[in-house]
């Protein structure tokens, strides 16, 4: 069963390295150790697949929207599998 990790942030350089990007910087962490790199994903979403079992995924939307975001995502591509939130 696939897992589908979301990690939760502001884009942009003005919340870098601040708690409003701790999802990101979770998810930068976990790319970084298993060797995947974030990409361009479908809509407002930078996506890093490990191999089958587990994807990354950064919603390019402010926090307060990163909701909405989670699940057009899910339901734009019907994924019912495990989604954890990091934020």
């Amino acid at each position: 069963m696939r897992s589908i990790i979301f990690g939760l942030g502001n884009p942009g350089n003005y919340y870098a390295n601040t708690r409003h990007n701790l999802g990101f910087a979770v998810l930068d962490e976990l790319a970084t150790r298993w060797g995947i790199e974030f990409k361009p994903g479908w809509g407002d979403f930078m996506i890093a697949k490990s191999n089958d079992d587990v994807v990354l995924i950064k919603p390019m939307t402010f926090m307060n929207r990163s909701g909405n975001a989670v699940l057009q995502f899910r339901d734009k591509h019907q994924e019912n599998d495990k989604i954890m939130v990091v934020y």
